[in-house]
């Protein structure tokens, strides 16, 4: 195979598998098939069917708006990681809102891929919506959300500030006193999470 369109070939390759995926395609498709057949709202063109369509599912089932928020912003923070684009920035922060909007549906989610990834700029994105999306968990006394959350943002935080209001948070939430280091809350939620799944065993 000739190298040089070898190389082109993997550089489009590579360009396609870097763009993230359309998350109105499949509803664009089932507008573009209501226009061919005559069927689609006069003055309505296909990318405001498309949006309403997404917004109707969004409202019967958010889990595929989850996904799809969180998939953009998996690739956003790999893409900030490596640039100081403050448009890019300002794209990470309308996801982190937009998930956090999502409230009580994106927690179990959003907390699984919190626990998962090894990226540590995503993880903390999601610690961000979540500490948002979980902030009336307080009252209940129920820290299965904002404790992982706050603990990431406070664990990895550059800034002290950050850290230090991150902390404050969790003793205002917990009403426990271990001060801006977070090893000691990592090991006083590693052994709460202990006590409750030994309870629940019993």
């Amino acid at each position: 195979m000739d190298v040089r369109f070898a190389t082109t070939l993997l550089l489009a390759l590579a360009i396609a598998c870097s763009k993230a995926p359309d998350p109105l395609a499949s509803y664009r498709a089932s507008c573009e098939g209501l226009q061919r057949a005559g069927q689609l709202r006069k003055g309505l063109t296909v990318d405001q069917c498309a949006e309403r369509l997404k917004q109707s599912a969004a409202a019967n089932d958010p889990a595929p708006q989850v996904d799809e928020i969180l998939s953009r912003l998996s690739s956003l923070s790999a893409q900030a990681a490596h640039t100081n684009d403050p448009a890019q920035n300002a794209a990470l922060t309308v996801e982190v809102d937009s998930l956090a909007r999502l409230g009580k549906a994106a927690v179990k989610p959003a907390l699984a891929k919190l626990q998962s990834s090894i990226d540590p700029d995503f993880r903390v994105a999601v610690a961000r919506a979540l500490s948002s999306a979980c902030a009336s968990d307080c009252a209940d006394g129920d820290y299965s959300c904002l404790a992982p959350a706050l603990l990431e943002i406070g664990g990895s935080a550059r800034s002290p500030g950050i850290r230090h209001e991150a902390m404050e948070r969790l003793r205002a939430c917990t009403k426990q006193t271990f001060g801006d280091d977070a090893q000691p809350w990592i090991k006083w939620w590693s052994e709460r999470r202990q006590d409750k799944a030994t309870q629940a065993a019993r």
